[in-house]
């Protein structure tokens, strides 16, 4: 007898993108987009922070009439400069503050950038294993189990066999079918992490 089939309830997954698709996708990874904004902010900190070394220029300008019947309309307009003292004391203070800020940003990012490709490899590997080890049971194994079950079994019928010869083989076919499953879950599995590694967010505006 064969063992119950359960390829109808199995899910079908799509097979992952290799190991080049999956690491090119690593960059729209929601934690590194994430890592990624955090750098450019911090990075536009830094622009503002020199912005300190600059003069600030105020200009304003007013207009207005006086009470008195017949006076004129008046404008006026002035120009503010103030220079920054001691440039190279508190300026040059925030500069490096924010110049450390984005250092450590970037640092960050490169972390879980690293983590993020270390993981897809390694899962990538996992996957690559266990396919070849399910392959190997479908095609070999099983096939090989199956044979000697059913010789075995005609063997019985015949009288030149015992039943504990038939069960034995019997064992072994259901042994390497559920070796076969826990295979193809396992598979599937690093097939869905494979997948939530390489999902990329949504673009930013």
């Amino acid at each position: 007898p064969e063992p119950p089939s359960i390829e109808k309830q199995w899910p079908n997954l799509p097979p992952p993108p290799t190991l080049a698709q999956a690491e090119a996708r690593l960059s729209g990874q929601p934690l590194l987009r994430s890592a990624q904004a955090q750098t450019r902010a911090a990075q536009i900190g830094v622009q503002v922070a020199k912005r300190g070394y600059w003069p600030e220029v105020t200009v304003s300008v007013d207009y207005g009439q006086d009470f008195y019947p017949g006076s004129p309309n008046w404008l006026s307009a002035g120009v503010n400069l103030s220079l920054p003292i001691f440039p190279g004391d508190r300026q040059d203070q925030d500069v490096a503050a924010a110049r450390a800020k984005a250092l450590q940003a970037q640092y960050r990012y490169d972390d879980q950038h690293l983590a993020l490709t270390q993981q897809a490899r390694a899962t990538f590997a996992r996957y690559e294993a266990l396919k070849a080890q399910l392959e190997r049971t479908e095609r070999q194994l099983l096939p090989t189990a199956r044979n000697a079950f059913s010789a075995t079994l005609a063997a019985y019928a015949a009288g030149r066999a015992e039943l504990s010869a038939v069960l034995r083989t019997q064992k072994e076919v259901l042994d390497y079918a559920l070796t076969r499953l826990q295979y193809r879950r396992d598979l599937d599995l690093s097939a869905a992490e494979l997948d939530f590694l390489t999902t990329q967010g949504a673009t930013q505006p």
